[in-house]
Formats: C-alpha cells, structure tokens, sequence
C-alpha cells in the first residue's frame, strides 16, 4: 500500500472502531479518508465488506473488538469470583490489612467550620516563603546603597528587591567601595554613556569592572553643570579615542593593528623582502624647463 492508502485504511480503521462501522457512502467515505476523488479510494474500500445492518466494516478490527470483549467480560467475573471469596458472609478471608488503635484519635479528621470563616484559608506565615527579602534586614547602610543605586535605573524607593538583588547587594557592601569611586560609578551611570549595565543585579554582579571602567572617566571640561552627553570621558588619548569610537569600533581597530603588526614581524623573523609595487617609470626631467 502506498503512503496515501495506508493512511487512508487506518482513518477509516478508527471511526469504524468508535463508532461501530462505517455508512455505505463512497464520497463521504472519501472525506473521512482524507482521499476524496483520489484513486486510491477504491482499493481502500476494498478493505471493508458490507454487513446486515447496511454498515462497512473490516472482518479483522471486528474479530479483535469481540476479543477484547470477551477478555473484559473474562476479567470481571474472575473479580467478583475473588471478591466474593474473600468478603465471604461480610467477613474479611483473613487477617486484617491494619491493626485497630486501641483509642480513638484524640483530634477529629475534619471540623466544622466557623460560620463567619472565609471560604478560602488565611495565609501563614509557610506560605509565604517565596516572598523576596526585604533590604530592612540588612540594615541602614544596606537600604541607603539600595535606594542609590535603584535612582540610577529609575526603580521605585517601594519596589521590593529580589532575593538575588539583595544577595548581590550585601556582597558589594563587603567590598567596601571608596565613596570618590562610588562617586564615579553614580557619574558615569548618571550619563548618557550607551555601554552601561541594563539591569541592577547585572551591575553588581560586575561591580568591580564597573568601578575600574567609570575610574577611567572624568569631566573633560570645565563645564560641571552642563548637560553636554560627551562631557564625560577619558583623558588619555587612546582611551579617548575607543570611548569615542565605542567598544566595538575599538576593539576591530585593535585587532586589525595587531594582525599588521603580526604579518611586519613575520617578515623581519624570516629575513623576507616585501614586494614593493610596480611603478612607472617617471619622464626624466627636463633641465631647460
């Protein structure tokens, strides 16, 4: 049987199965099949002979459905037949699975409820364990570094801290940053650099990268209240330059010198000439002119 066919058959196969044979009805046999107007629908059909009752069915699906018949029918007197032997006169065949309490429970499996209680329970303090830390329980120096840092991602001063952000926190506290980088970190995360931290543990987590990269800027004029965005920057030359350029743009600039650098120093272990270029001989000059 080809693809079609067999897909066709066993289509067939299971409505005939749910719905205990099939109408004598070519075309809608067809859509049921997903074959309608294909060749393949007659060969299919051939599959299926008609009954008593003016329905379809495959001989084969019938012989497994009475089967399976008799095989339920088998199971469930082989369970009234073991049922009753062993609840025989209503006494258990046998001993007991359990051993009675010799008291009764003291507290009752279920209350009533109070009249007045509300239909869904009171939350305890278990089920609360998700709840993310509050900054209170580490103290002032804790919730004053929190607010600061959470004003330079405009966070809320209510916003509740995760538990990841708080853990970070309290790490960056150990360190204990000098309050003249700290002061840098807030200038440089205050500006309009593009290459800042999107998200606050992401900036912990890098706290001491982020403290050497804003040491490395300062104002570049003396315009301290100005609003100029490249008002901030290095102020060696090169590191001016990158800044500038941006991380990416730097970062190619400094492996294509490198790899220059790397084919010059090839040529000097080796001992090699670079070819020059062809050039065209020149016209001698004229003295009279």
């Amino acid at each position: 049987m080809s693809a079609e066919e067999v897909g066709g058959y066993i289509r067939l196969l299971c409505h005939q199965w749910s719905k205990n044979g099939l109408p004598d009805d070519s075309e809608r046999l067809g859509r049921m099949a997903g074959v309608m107007g294909s060749p393949s629908l007659p060969y299919i059909l051939s599959k299926f002979e008609k009954c008593e009752d003016g329905k379809l069915r495959n001989a084969r699906l019938e012989t497994i459905r009475e089967e399976r018949q008799r095989f339920i029918e088998k199971q469930a007197i082989s369970g009234k037949k073991g049922a009753a032997l062993r609840w025989k006169n209503d006494k258990p065949n046998g001993q007991p699975i359990a051993t009675p309490l010799p008291t009764p429970i003291a507290t009752p499996m279920a209350e009533r409820s109070p009249e007045n209680s509300s239909p869904s329970p009171t939350p305890t303090p278990s089920n609360t364990l998700n709840t993310p830390l509050t900054p209170q329980e580490g103290g002032e120096e804790v919730e004053a570094l929190k607010l600061r840092i959470g004003s330079w991602f405009g966070r809320r001063e209510s916003t509740i801290w995760s538990q990841k952000e708080i853990k970070a926190l309290k790490s960056v506290l150990k360190l204990k940053t000098p309050p003249d980088d700290l002061n840098a970190l807030e200038a440089r995360y205050r500006s309009s650099n593009r290459y800042l931290r999107k998200d606050i543990i992401t900036l912990l987590n890098n706290w001491n990268t982020e403290i050497d990269k804003s040491k490395q800027t300062q104002p570049i004029n003396d315009h301290e209240n100005s609003n100029d965005p490249s008002r901030f920057g290095p102020t060696d030359a090169i590191a001016r330059r990158n800044w500038l350029m941006g991380e990416a743009q730097a970062r190619q600039s400094a492996i294509s010198a490198a790899e220059s650098r790397a084919v010059d120093q090839w040529f000097i272990d080796n001992d090699v000439i670079p070819m020059q270029p062809d050039f065209p001989d020149l016209p001698a000059e004229n003295p009279a002119s």
